[in-house]
């Protein structure tokens, strides 16, 4: 275990496992949310095995029933609370969902634990910024296209061609259901598989970025922290 904060109904931990460790979830009777951040996991949900990498999350519902095994060394975000917050369909967090709990890790790994910080980053979880969400079939399709060719440069012509509908449209559409451009969901997702290829030594020219100047750019634009801070999450966990 290492660095945590507990507020009136949540309960936030950076958490350190050593490889062969194993955590089983029965009957938790709140909702729960991990991030990933170095290592690897083993996870076994509904008789089903998944291997969970760098930058992925987890989320669960109350009560619901997992096991996971670390395969190496790791450290993780785990959030839980009593709060009534609704997944995404397949525990799929939005990007700003996403981008939040980096920020809330390195609030928390390097001790600056003010509750009205905490507080501001975990709104996006609330139910009434998710309704937002509401998912249309040609936007999970633009998705598609997106994470198809993730390090391509796609414009919004191209994917909405694509997907059959006008770009004005698409483009509408698709802040209103993620609630960001798909600019900004494509750089999201390019940082997203610069980090997990190495946490500590990203391999920012394998995601799609022009150079280590452009990826600290979107690291420091989209996460609010530059690649030093996202490493001394690791260092001071």
């Amino acid at each position: 275990m290492a660095n945590s904060v507990v507020l009136e109904d949540t309960r936030i931990l950076l958490y350190k496992a050593k490889r062969g460790d194993e955590l089983i979830r029965s009957q938790c009777p709140k909702t729960q949310v991990w991030l990933l951040l170095n290592g690897e996991w083993t996870e076994t949900r509904e008789n089903r095995s998944a291997t969970i990498k760098p930058a992925d999350t987890l989320g669960y519902a109350p009560k619901e029933p997992c096991r996971r095994v670390a395969e190496s060394n790791l450290v993780a975000l785990s959030i839980t609370t009593s709060r009534p917050w609704r997944l995404h369909r397949n525990a799929e967090l939005s990007p700003q969902q996403w981008s939040a709990l980096y920020r809330i890790a390195h609030v928390v790994a390097v001790g600056m634990l003010d509750p009205l910080i905490l507080e501001e980053q975990l709104q996006v979880f609330d139910p009434e910024e998710q309704i937002k969400f509401m998912p249309q079939e040609w936007v999970e399709h633009a998705k598609e296209i997106i994470h198809s060719n993730p390090t391509q440069n796609q414009s919004v012509k191209a994917i909405a061609d694509q997907v059959g509908i006008s770009p004005n449209h698409l483009s509408t559409a698709f802040k209103n259901y993620t609630g960001i451009p798909i600019s900004k969901y494509t750089r999201l997702l390019k940082l997203k598989n610069a980090l997990a290829s190495h946490p500590q030594k990203p391999n920012w020219l394998g995601s799609g970025f022009y150079d280590e100047s452009h990826f600290y750019r979107v690291c420091r634009t989209e996460l609010g922290l530059k690649p030093s801070q996202v490493r001394s999450i690791l260092a001071n966990a």
